[in-house]
Parts: structure tokens; C-alpha cells; sequence
């Protein structure tokens, strides 16, 4: 269970189906903020400003449907998951084809008790994915002391033609990398 306050921008027009979802979101976790959108002008103006954990998203809309809000969103914030929670696309082609364009998951509103435990998966995932580029970033960031070091050693040593050819081949690594 997450301790903190998990933030949850829901795109759903059925204001019954809405609080449903809610219902679910809070026994994943209790302690949530809820954004909420039932068509296009109001998402796009609401998730400009709401910066959430997670998106769970109707497919078909009055105005648009969720495909679009998913391509938005993967422009603007590509790490938020987004989850399709939707009655009426059970077509395994459309289903297929939204997850081929960043949904993070996909849920039938029939198995809307399911919903707690897709959210934990897709924020597992996104956490897994974070500490990883962490990870890079800081071995990447130890990659350059450490050449940084070699430079300034290399620099120290008397003047020669192999001091040259390795200070050379530094200097190459450094833009490779």
C-alpha cells in the first residue's frame, strides 16, 4: 500500500460508472485525489494543470474517445500509466491496438473489481522503470568522474607522445558516451 497521496485523473462520461471507480481506486488506496473529466475540452484543460499518478480512462466518449486522451497524455507526460477501463471495447484488434499505443492496462467494466489490483501492477511497473533510469543515470554519472580522473591523471604525467594518444583516446570516449 502506498503511503503517500496518489493522485488519479479519471476520464469517464457515466457519472454512475465515475463513482464506481472510485470506489475501486480508494480500496487500492485510501488516501487519493481524484481529477475528473467526462469529454475532450475539459481533459485537455484539466490535465494540463493536474499532474497524476495514473489515468483511467473510458474508451468511447461523447466528443472523442480515450485513444486520443492516451496519445495526449504519452505526448505530455509519457511516464503516467493509463489504464482503459471501458465497456464497450472488447474487440481483441482494439484492444491490441491501444496497448500497441501506450496503455499501460486494459480492463472491462464487468471486472471493475479488478481495478485495484491493475493499478498496483501499472504503478509497480512505472516505480520498476524509474529506479532503473535512476540507476543509469547515476552509473553514468560515476562513468564520467572516473574519466574525468583518468584526463586529470594523465595530464600530470610528463610530457610524451603516448600521454597524447591516451589523453586522445579519453577525449573520444567522452563524446561516444
Amino acid at each position: 500500500m502506498i503511503e503517500e497521496v496518489l493522485k488519479v485523473f479519471i476520464l469517464e462520461d457515466l457519472k454512475t460508472d465515475l463513482e464506481l471507480t472510485k470506489r475501486q481506486v480508494l480500496k487500492y488506496q485510501a488516501k487519493t485525489t481524484f481529477t475528473t473529466a467526462n469529454n475532450k475540452a475539459s481533459f485537455y484543460e484539466k490535465i494540463s494543470w493536474f499532474k497524476p499518478d495514473v489515468v483511467i480512462s473510458d474508451y468511447t466518449l461523447p466528443d472523442f474517445n480515450g485513444l486520443h486522451a492516451l496519445l495526449h497524455l504519452k505526448e505530455m507526460m509519457p511516464d503516467v500509466p493509463f489504464i482503459f477501463l471501458t465497456g464497450t471495447l472488447n474487440n481483441d484488434e482494439k484492444v491490441a491496438h491501444a496497448i500497441l499505443q501506450g496503455a499501460d492496462g486494459f480492463l472491462v467494466k464487468q471486472n471493475l473489481k479488478k481495478l485495484p489490483s491493475v493499478i498496483k501492477e501499472v504503478i509497480d511497473k512505472k516505480n520498476a522503470k524509474l529506479e532503473a533510469a535512476k540507476m543509469i543515470a547515476e552509473q553514468e554519472r560515476q562513468r564520467k568522474v572516473l574519466l574525468n580522473k583518468l584526463e586529470a591523471k594523465i595530464a600530470s604525467l610528463d610530457k610524451c607522445a603516448a600521454k597524447q594518444e591516451v589523453l586522445q583516446i579519453v577525449k573520444e570516449l567522452q563524446v561516444v558516451t
